[in-house]
């Protein structure tokens, strides 16, 4: 195997770790952007979690 291409186990984790860390900031970004607070990671990834599972319901009304 040439050393110039990566192997597919390698991109596979690179793409991983890719999405992982753009999924954060996004989540993060969107929230600050909504609210103009400053969330951990976590918390901003399940606040997308939760607008991800609305938009694809629809539900309304519900605490």
């Amino acid at each position: 195997m040439s050393t110039s291409q990566p192997r597919p186990v390698t991109q596979t984790v690179e793409r991983g770790l890719l999405e992982h860390y753009v999924k954060k900031s996004l989540a993060v970004s969107v929230n600050y952007d909504d609210t103009r607070s400053i969330t951990e990671t976590s918390g901003a990834l399940a606040v997308a979690g939760i607008r991800n599972h609305v938009a694809k319901t629809g539900v309304q009304g519900q605490t």
